[in-house]
């Protein structure tokens, strides 16, 4: 079971008009039930002749890898706030060599970098917008840096994490008699 943003209300509109080049990925976007499912992100770009270039880190080189370009031509336009903004989507899988594990083996994650390529101007790292209401979010803002330092999972960087549901990056930990306990999801590690 995946989630994603299956629309753009007003307001979100608005939020995305205030990203020069930006990914809308709420919460429920940045986790998959599996590594197999397809990940679900959005977004604009503000030029029709521009593209998204997505990157996947290698934990094995140690290096982000080519996965995919997004051409903004043919893309869906809209204008919001006298600004032409262009839609892009991704919805696909993965691939398995990018996922790393969770802490004993408790599901996965895997590190994406977005980059919007703007002839004339070079490559820009998206802003990620992660934020459940960022609508919200937008509206108490009162200037484009408050809205990035305020509602962006980063400023520009464009880095997003996508994790499984059972993803667990570190243990829980107890102290009962004597012992020590791990526990992340359904395991758990004792040290007396």
């Amino acid at each position: 079971m995946t989630r994603s943003l299956h629309f753009i209300s007003a307001i979100g509109l608005v939020a995305l008009a205030a990203c020069s080049g930006c990914v809308i990925a709420t919460e429920h976007d940045t986790v998959v039930e599996s590594t197999d499912d397809d990940v679900h992100l959005m977004g604009t770009h503000l030029s029709s002749a521009g593209a998204i270039r997505i990157e996947a880190y290698n934990p094995t080189s140690g290096e982000y890898d080519f996965l995919r370009r997004i051409p903004m031509d043919g893309t869906a336009q809209v204008n919001v706030l006298d600004t032409d903004l262009y839609m892009w989507s991704f919805d696909e899988p993965i691939p398995a060599q990018y996922w790393q594990s969770g802490w004993m083996g408790e599901g996965a994650r895997v590190d994406l970098l977005l980059t919007a390529e703007t002839p004339g101007y070079g490559d820009v790292p998206l802003d990620v917008v992660t934020d459940v209401d960022w609508g919200t979010c937008l509206a108490s803002s009162s200037t484009l840096d408050d809205f990035r330092d305020d509602c962006t999972l980063s400023t520009g960087e464009g880095e997003l994490t996508i994790v499984t549901e059972d993803y667990c990056l570190l243990p829980h930990i107890e102290f009962h008699d004597d012992c020590l306990y791990a526990v992340c999801n359904d395991t758990t590690v004792t040290y007396c």
